[in-house]
């Protein structure tokens, strides 16, 4: 909810709480910090904003005020690459199994792999290749499974890490907030995920 441009010449009547105070204006960076409101008593906030310099100036945002540059890591592209490359190598794995079972039922043809005139001939004479081809399968199968994996889990890591949710604020005729504002900052820690945020 926008409340006013600085300088404000009046106050703003607010329900007393928690709110994200957020100030932006063209050419700076964007400031957003958590205040609290007591109950009837008038709160006073300073702000500093800092000015943008070089080629941050140039990526600032138009129309709706300066926009954050975003790196390609913090960015919804890299969790769409993650998970990208998460889904290809399951699916890698699930051809290699495939390809895994055929060999078996190969290897495991008596009339195939095995010789009713020659009984010397031992099933690895006749389809030696054919069980290298199992043990090949059933290898890439496995790392690509294993890749799989952990690419969906830094895919999930990263989705949760870069995505913070926000709610807006509705004010009555009253100038009352009749739903809070509230944001919430997720960051992968060591094996485990760190999230904080004002309610």
């Amino acid at each position: 909810q926008v409340i006013g441009t600085l300088p404000m010449e009046n106050s703003k009547t607010v329900e007393a709480g928690t709110y994200v105070l957020e100030v932006n204006k063209p050419g700076f960076y964007r400031l957003r910090r958590p205040i609290s409101v007591p109950g009837g008593v008038l709160t006073r906030e300073t702000v500093e904003l800092n000015e943008r310099t070089g080629a941050d100036a140039e990526t600032a945002g138009v129309g709706g005020g300066p926009q954050e540059p975003t790196s390609f890591w913090a960015s919804s592209g890299m969790t769409w690459t993650l998970a990208g490359v998460a889904a290809a190598a399951g699916v890698t794995s699930g051809v290699s199994l495939l390809l895994r079972e055929r060999a078996a039922q190969h290897w495991n043809d008596e009339d195939r792999c095995l010789s009713q005139a020659d009984r010397e001939s031992t099933r690895a004479d006749l389809c030696g290749n054919v069980r290298n081809d199992v043990d090949a399968a059933e290898q890439v199968a496995l790392v690509s499974g294993v890749v799989g994996v952990a690419f969906a889990g830094a895919a999930l890591t990263h989705w949760i890490a870069t995505s913070g949710s926000s709610s807006s604020s509705e004010v009555d005729t009253a100038g009352r907030s009749s739903k809070s504002t509230g944001s919430v900052q997720c960051s992968p820690g060591l094996l485990s995920m760190v999230c904080s945020g004002s309610f």
